[in-house]
């Protein structure tokens, strides 16, 4: 059974395209960035469930300059294999 939901909410990444929920983004007007569900421990059908915690954040990261170069290699092959 889900016993918390926290929401983390930042401006910090109010431009990024990404998006846990847009909804949420706009009625706060800030970017949801980190979601946090607690359950407790449960016993069903016989079978014990610990208490357990899911944690979705989204970080920003520095892109490797190389990333460009190899999308680009990429789409030369794509274009040659398909002649």
């Amino acid at each position: 059974m889900l016993i918390i939901k926290i929401y983390y909410y930042t401006n910090e990444f109010k431009d990024a395209p990404i998006v846990f929920s847009g909804k949420l983004d706009s009625i706060s007007r800030m970017k949801l960035y980190k979601v946090r569900f607690v359950y407790n421990a449960i016993k069903q059908d016989g079978m014990s469930v610990p208490a357990r915690e899911f944690l979705f954040e989204l970080k920003a990261a520095k892109a490797d300059p190389e990333i460009p170069k190899l999308i680009e290699r990429y789409k030369a092959l794509e274009v040659k294999m398909k002649l």
